[in-house]
């Protein structure tokens, strides 16, 4: 049988390993309402029984809980640029940053590249289960599904909404550029809509999230929780918060550098405590329990260095009554307190997977977000132990700064308007705020955002692997991190144009098995848009199997001590 079950293609094994999970996770509320309103007898003492029927009963409250809060959030409008920002840009202006766009994604994907498929990518056939039935061919499109596409892409709304005339020139540019594709058909897109096709618009649709038990949360808050603190106090972490932002710091230490390092390859500096210290900002998953492995690695390979470790708490699978989420800039305002607090001036941020596109809130809105002084005034309010109410974009007095920030994240990013609000005039690269001295970016998701590899493929396509439905069903399904991407995850706010990088030492980590990341087209964007930046392929590696892989892990500490060294 097992035998049997090993031979049988990858999506139906996923489907059948997805089948069993989802099954005994929702039979936990079935046999509490049971055990509770059929009250068999159990050969159990009374106390044991008290407590079985309590457990019942919390599971049975925990599932009104769950549908209660997902209609709440499922009527929560999204976390987008302002309406009335976007409605006042030109067409012109707007079809320039389509423009720029697609000439980015044509570069990435190569002259030999299938264009229709980059836009296909965004829509499903309806009712299709199997992976190599779900995506459409650009034959099947017509104009009202590219139009309802870029309305969401452009407008952030539904396509009544927008000016059918300026839809139109866009669609054309759309069609125009896929013809001069290599393998373009050349056959014109036909009027009307096809049905049987939906766009993927990730914060218009719905929640795409499923129930699991109270118990899951017993092991992922409290369980996991439990060890995540026990193991980084054992390392010399002390506990901070920031909002929803928790983080440990372990300062600097002067100590003697051991011969060798756990990252292999470069010597450790023997100035370790005197470097920039590292802000590593975790991805989604259980928190930073995944990546002791990689703690461990960059204390042996500098054992003084100072590390600031933060996790932000709506991606990290804990319980929550509210699944309150900050925007970027109040989160770049924490950072920035964060970093007064540690008495940190500038730092080499280090992301995984969703901590990438925390660092490309940094680099974008940083030098926007944060008035001079306004970290002092935070952390000086602020009880020990903790940072206190920190200023936000709202209450921030500085008008022309309050603009600058909601423009840099509301406007196209790879437009010139958008390299302006940080440059200061036309396409000049703009200085790098003076928090970053380098960056190592881990499995990185905001470059390339407008392919749909991240999107569809986290949040709406079936599952290609068993990993790939396990990820799917006990994370991307979780009401929190649902909630987050699919209500909060607007990608104007996330995408970042590489040439922002200029004058950060930089390396980025990709995996070439990567389902999520487009890795070679990333590797070819950076190649075209940040030549300095030092690109590393990690061979057979799948997203995040750095973390339980030897050879991965040094390949990452090596990018890392290798980026230091650029450090001015």
């Amino acid at each position: 049988m097992a035998d049997w079950f090993v031979r049988r293609p990858a999506r139906w094994r996923g489907l059948a390993l997805r089948l069993v999970t989802e099954c005994a996770t929702r039979a936990i509320p079935v046999e509490c309402a049971l055990l509770l309103l059929w009250r068999p007898p159990l050969p159990l003492p009374a106390a044991a029984r008290l407590l079985l029927d309590t457990y019942a009963l919390a599971e049975m409250l925990f599932l009104a809980l769950y549908v209660m809060q997902k209609a709440r959030l499922s009527r929560r409008a999204a976390l987008i640029p302002r309406q009335n920002h976007i409605d006042r840009q030109p067409l012109a202006e707007r079809a320039a940053a389509l423009d720029a766009m697609l000439d980015a994604l044509g570069e990435a994907i190569g002259p030999d590249g299938d264009r229709g498929a980059e836009v296909t990518g965004w829509f499903l056939r309806r009712g299709a289960r199997m992976h190599d039935e779900v995506v459409p061919e650009w034959a099947e499109l017509r104009v009202d599904n590219v139009a309802d596409w870029l309305a969401w892409a452009l407008w952030h709304c539904e396509r009544s909404a927008v000016d059918p005339d300026e839809l139109s020139v866009l669609v054309r540019r759309v069609e125009a550029w896929v013809h001069a594709g290599a393998r373009a058909t050349r056959a014109p897109l036909p009027a009307g809509c096809n049905t049987q096709l939906f766009a993927c618009r990730l914060t218009l649709d719905e929640l795409r999230c499923s129930h699991r038990p109270l118990m899951a949360y017993v092991v992922t808050h409290l369980a996991l929780g439990w060890l995540n603190r026990r193991n980084l106090r054992a390392r010399g972490f002390a506990h901070r918060q920031s909002g929803r932002i928790a983080f440990w710091h372990r300062r600097a230490e002067p100590a003697v550098e051991r011969a060798g390092s756990g990252g292999g390859g470069a010597p450790p500096p023997t100035d370790a405590h005197r470097r920039p210290p590292i802000v590593f900002l975790a991805g989604i998953g259980v928190g930073l329990v995944s990546y002791l492995a990689l703690i461990d690695a960059l204390l042996a390979a500098q054992p003084g260095r100072e590390l600031i470790l933060v996790e932000l708490e709506h991606i990290c699978l804990r319980l929550s009554l509210e699944h309150e989420v900050e925007s970027p800039e109040q989160t770049v305002l924490r950072l920035r307190a964060i970093l007064a607090a540690c008495g940190v001036d500038a730092a080499h941020w280090v992301g995984h997977s969703f901590g990438t596109v925390v660092i490309s809130w940094v680099l974008r809105l940083a030098p926007a977000a944060v008035a001079p002084h306004a970290d002092a005034r935070a952390v000086a309010s602020s009880p020990a132990g903790s940072i206190g109410a920190i200023a936000s974009p709202v209450a921030d007095k500085t008008p022309r700064t309050r603009a600058a920030a909601r423009a840099a994240a509301a406007a196209a990013p790879y437009a010139p308007a958008a390299t302006a609000a940080r440059a200061g005039a036309g396409d000049a690269a703009p200085p790098p705020p003076t928090c970053i001295a380098a960056c190592t970016f881990v499995d990185p998701i905001p470059f390339l955002l407008f392919k749909a590899n991240v999107a569809v493929r986290f949040c709406y396509q079936p599952a290609r692997s068993p990993l790939d439905q396990l990820v799917r069903y006990f994370v991307a399904e979780e009401i929190g991190v649902s909630y987050s991407l699919h209500r909060h995850f607007s990608w104007p706010h996330n995408v970042l144009d590489p040439r922002l990088l200029a004058g950060v030492p930089t390396a980025v980590v990709l995996s070439e098995l990567d389902a999520f990341v487009p890795s070679e087209a990333v590797r070819r964007h950076l190649a075209h848009r940040a030549p300095h930046a030092a690109v590393h392929m990690l061979a057979g590696h799948a997203h995040s199997q750095f973390c339980v892989s030897k050879e991965g892990l040094r390949a990452v500490v090596d990018a890392i001590l290798e980026t230091d060294a650029r450090v001015r």
